[in-house]
C-alpha cells in the first residue's frame, strides 16, 4: 500500500463544492432574515408616525392652529406630509429607508370621524415596504411650527 501525503484534486473539488452549497443555503437564509428585519423597521417607523398624532393634536389645539383645528372640527380627513412634520419640528429629518436605499415617503393621515384609529401612518420605502394607498386622496395641511 502506498503512503499518501496529501489530498487528490477530486477530493479538494468535492470539499469546495460542498462548502459552496452550504454557503448558498446560509447566505439565502441570512438575506431573507435581513429583509424581514428591514420590513419590521419600516412598520415601526409607520407606528411612530401614528404615535405622533395625539401630541400634534394637543399642541395644535393648545396653540390654535387654524388650519389643523379647522379641518379637524369640520370632521374632514386630511394628511400631514413628512416635509411638514419636519418643518414643524415633529420629525428630526427625512425618514431613511431601512434597507439603505435612500429615503421613504411618509405622511400622517388624520380622520376625526374615527375615534379608535383617528391617526394613521403611511410609509413608502422603495423596494422594501409600502402601506396600502390609504390617504392618497386627502388634502394636505400645514402645521404651525412648535419650535
Amino acid at each position: 500500500m502506498k503512503n499518501k501525503n496529501g489530498f487528490t484534486l477530486v477530493e479538494l473539488l468535492a470539499v469546495i463544492v460542498v462548502l459552496g452549497v452550504i454557503m448558498v443555503i446560509a447566505g439565502t437564509a441570512v438575506l431573507s432574515q435581513r429583509k424581514k428585519a428591514n420590513i419590521e423597521e419600516a412598520k415601526k417607523i409607520e407606528k411612530t408616525l401614528v404615535d405622533l398624532g395625539p401630541g400634534i393634536y394637543t399642541y395644535e389645539k393648545l396653540n390654535g392652529s387654524s388650519e389643523f383645528m379647522e379641518k379637524f372640527n369640520e370632521g374632514k380627513t386630511f394628511k400631514i406630509s413628512q416635509d411638514n412634520l419636519i418643518s414643524a419640528g415633529y420629525l428630526d429629518g427625512e425618514i431613511k429607508n431601512p434597507s439603505g436605499n435612500g429615503t421613504c415617503d411618509a405622511y400622517l393621515v388624520v380622520d376625526p370621524s374615527l375615534s379608535d384609529e383617528m391617526f394613521k401612518g403611511y410609509i413608502d420605502c422603495p423596494n422594501l415596504y409600502k402601506t396600502d394607498g390609504y390617504g392618497n386622496n386627502y388634502e394636505s395641511i400645514t402645521l404651525s411650527s412648535n419650535n
